[in-house]
């Protein structure tokens, strides 16, 4: 990468990234845009603090979803405190997640300046620089599954050491966020097919590359099931609650089982490709092209350019078939912006990339390419045409309690079903036009503005990216407001001793250093996921096992506990309005005075 390149992106990046904080510090205080990253913060500390990978010090569970992560706060936080060291590591992974698309991009295509261009608008998409300035692990998952990409490009051999070293940043991406677990089997489906056809017998690669694995993962998956229960830490048991496909299999729930193959995935697909369209219009309605100019490059293995393609495609519907209950817009793309950099380094190339190009080569591929979003666009409108006609008959069929469905609920499931099948129509649409930005002739027209459009799709970038930095401001006042301040009054108003149930347990277990009983058990194994949706018998489980002392919820989230008056004391109030990272505006902190005659601490 030559220096000028690299100081250009670098400078890019530092003067939005400098923009963001500046205008948070003008609606707020320091802080975080997410609860989860004082979650975070509370298990570097207490690691730091020689008390283990726990919440509650002392007390070891998996209830961090991103390990690595974690591990690599502590040191950050001992040398520049939680806001500091968390913005600081997130700003230096998001930097190296940029510099992996420069890379990735000149790797496939031999450009250098097409590649300088894809990591500018990569860093002008305004997710990854609200990820980077999160205080969570988006940089990280993003960095080290973006450059394991690249090495596994570089690598010319199953036994080179580009390779090996893309199998290991892979296993690190795992660790940093489980989604990530799609890249690595992605990269040995491909490489085993290729030694099948090949005839490839050596077995060393594969030995050096499945103990990599084990090696990294198997200490994870054995704290994860001594702490947890299961091979996954507790947020993601929590989270998914039996919705995916596994889990619904293994519990003979077959109408969840058949949500999870195919309506959840087809939900993520419409979310994630009508939205992406909006962090940069110009650049994001290319994608497919981009993809459709990869798949037939000459510059890399052609099997790799498919393996990557793959990705970019399935990875969004298998994220519904597996963690169905978040969307992949869900908290500002948090679980997706490795994703958002592909997309817009394809749409880069979809628009930009013509040199050494052969025109003439695409017109055999334009009438499938087109059917193809035809079928997708006029699939989506029948879909949800055949939904409005026989729902009444379909729906109960898809419900666990069909029993309870009313006419007033069909309404809401058509009127759902028609915004659904319409994000599927205009995903078609997308690969219509990527169908169309192929033709020769158009690709020559974009090529004599190309001038234009690039620096339309800069200004395009650089514009919403100004405009989302009041949405970071806003997401770090609404966690201060909603969670940090009612954190700092527990703190002054605790004893040694005193236990508080919390439904956000992060700013509020950080801040007011009291034993945190976690009401979404995120941390606390002995939460079943029938007390999560019923919570008279969270009240049970604290009136028999565990008393609290304080409690300090949203409303939104509990009504039986809010109507147990007689046990717990409103004693302050905590609001923060325009909220746009939390449930609802408040949080109540209440005294919790049990009866004698109530069970045990």
């Amino acid at each position: 990468m030559p220096t000028k390149h690299l100081i250009a992106i670098t400078v890019i990046y530092l003067i939005l990234c400098v923009f963001y904080l500046f205008w948070m510090t003008w609606h707020t205080y320091p802080g975080f845009p997410l609860d989860d990253s004082w979650i975070h913060q509370v298990f570097a500390r207490n690691i730091a603090g020689g008390h283990g990978f726990s919440f509650n010090p002392g007390v070891p569970i998996a209830g961090a979803t991103a390990p690595l992560w974690t591990l690599l706060l502590v040191p950050m936080w001992l040398l520049f405190g939680p806001i500091t060291g968390g913005v600081a590591l997130g700003m230096i992974t998001q930097w190296l997640a940029i510099l992996a698309v420069y890379k990735l991009t000149e790797r496939l295509t031999e450009d250098k300046s097409l590649s300088f261009l894809a990591s500018i608008l990569s860093a002008l998409c305004w997710p990854v620089i609200w990820g980077a300035l999160s205080g969570m692990e988006i940089g990280l998952y993003s960095a080290v599954s973006l450059w394991g990409l690249y090495f596994y490009f570089k690598s010319n051999s199953p036994d080179d050491r580009y390779s090996y070293l893309s199998y290991l940043l892979f296993t690190l991406a795992f660790l940093a966020r489980p989604e990530c677990g799609i890249f690595i089997v992605a990269a040995i489906i491909r490489d085993a097919l290729i030694a099948i056809r090949s005839r490839d017998k050596r077995i060393l690669p594969w030995i050096v590359k499945i103990s990599i694995l084990l090696v990294l993962t198997v200490p994870y998956f054995i704290f994860n099931n001594k702490t947890a229960g299961g091979l996954f830490p507790r947020t993601y048991l929590v989270k998914v609650r039996g919705k995916d496909l596994i889990s619904s299999l293994l519990g003979g729930d077959f109408k969840t089982a058949f949500k999870a193959s195919t309506i959840y995935p087809l939900l993520n697909v419409q979310e994630f490709f009508i939205n992406i369209a909006k962090i940069n219009p110009l650049i994001l309605i290319a994608v497919f092209t981009g993809m459709f100019k990869i798949i037939n490059s000459s510059f890399t293995d052609r099997s790799k350019n498919i393996m990557l393609i793959a990705l970019c495609i399935l990875y969004i519907p298998l994220i519904g078939v597996f963690s169905p209950k978040y969307m992949p817009t869900f908290q500002n793309y948090r679980y997706v912006t490795h994703l958002i950099l592909l997309m817009s380094m394809l749409g880069t190339l979809g628009f930009f990339w013509h040199s050494n190009q052969d025109f003439e080569r695409y017109k055999r591929y334009k009438k499938p390419f087109f059917i193809l979003g035809a079928v997708i666009t006029l699939g989506g409108f029948f879909l949800g045409l055949a939904f409005s006609l026989f729902g009444g008959d379909i729906a109960p069929l898809l419900l666990r309690y069909p029993a309870g469905f009313t006419p007033d609920d069909l309404s809401v499931l058509k009127s759902n079903v028609w915004n659904i099948c319409g994000g599927i129509s205009i995903t078609g649409l997308l690969v219509l036009l990527g169908s169309i930005l192929i033709c020769g002739k158009v690709s020559r027209i974009l090529l004599s503005v190309k001038g234009i459009l690039i620096m339309a799709s800069i200004l395009a970038g650089a514009l919403i990216s100004v405009y989302k930095a009041d949405l970071y401001a806003n997401n770090v006042r609404n966690i201060n407001e909603s969670d940090v301040e009612p954190g700092v009054y527990l703190r002054t108003i605790q004893k040694p001793g005193d236990i508080v149930a919390v439904n956000d347990i992060g700013a509020i277990g950080y801040f007011s250093n009291m034993e945190v009983l976690d009401l979404k058990g995120l941390t606390e194994p002995e939460i079943t996921i029938e007390m999560l949706e019923n919570d008279s018998l969270l009240f049970e489980y604290m009136k028999s096992e565990k008393q609290v002392d304080y409690l300090a919820i949203a409303p939104g989230w509990y009504n039986y506990i809010l109507k147990r008056t007689d046990v717990f004391k409103k004693i302050k109030v905590f609001s923060s309005d325009n909220c746009t990272e939390v449930v609802g505006d408040t949080t109540l902190v209440f005294e919790a005075i049990w009866p004698d005659s109530a069970g045990g601490r």
